[in-house]
């Protein structure tokens, strides 16, 4: 009976093993999904053994003489029942988290946004004059790369595009709307000194979607002249 239950014993941990590894790989390997859920369970087993045994180690200085008599009458220490409950909890989570870190890793690798990162630096450069206003501008792109990047990935590749005309045109719509959001005007009409270099950098993004050849010159006119507008009637 001994040499069954090892059997059994070792069996069960083999394919705790084995599910473990297959889980982690599907992350990073898109894996067939079937697959996948029939091995999950086996995977989730093993991360909960290893993470409790590591949070059982973490967890030395607790002394073995803090525990409680659970509802079976058998002495509990405090260490054991904290390394289990931890290692349940992070033993679940930490595949969603991997596969979420692993995406934004692969994203952030991609052609599309890797220009897109090369084309800000550039586009810093060249607002150094207006570095201030710039700066909220760039920190509002990087954060939809960050929460948006499939999406943004996605409606570059499908334009056929350069990626530089989805960064001026984001560069666009977002200083026009800081310039005439009402929040940067000394009073009606008139914008203060962080306002002028957010309608500067308006202008400059629409003159290099011209350069682009993605709007035409009379089309920028309109639109600098619309942006004169708005300002104009707020405040």
């Amino acid at each position: 009976m001994q040499i069954i239950a090892y059997l059994l014993i070792s069996a069960l941990a083999l394919w705790c093993l084995i599910s473990t590894i297959i889980t982690l790989r599907s992350v990073f390997v898109k894996q067939n999904k079937e697959l996948h859920q029939s091995f999950f369970l086996g995977g989730l087993l093993g991360l909960i053994f290893v993470f409790s045994g590591t949070f059982w180690l973490l967890l030395f200085f607790i002394p073995n003489s803090w525990g409680y008599i659970n509802k079976y009458g058998d002495y509990e220490t405090i260490r054991h029942s904290l390394s289990i409950t931890l290692g349940v909890i992070s033993g679940i989570l930490f595949p969603f988290i991997l596969e979420k870190w692993w995406e934004k890793k692969r994203l952030m690798s991609s052609p599309e946004i890797k220009t897109v990162f090369h084309v800000l630096d550039e586009a810093k450069r060249k607002f150094e004059e207006q570095s201030q206003a710039f700066s909220i501008v760039q920190e509002a792109i990087l954060s939809e790369i960050s929460s948006q990047g499939n999406e943004i990935t996605k409606t570059i590749r499908n334009s056929g595009k350069h990626p530089q005309i989805w960064v001026y045109s984001m560069i666009c719509n977002l200083s026009g709307n800081y310039a005439a959001n009402g929040q940067h005007h000394i009073y009606r009409g008139v914008l203060d000194f962080t306002g002028e270099r957010y309608r500067d950098i308006f202008c400059t993004a629409i003159d290099e979607l011209v350069k682009l050849e993605e709007i035409n010159k009379e089309l920028a006119k309109e639109q600098k002249l619309n942006i004169r507008k708005n300002i104009a009637s707020v405040g």
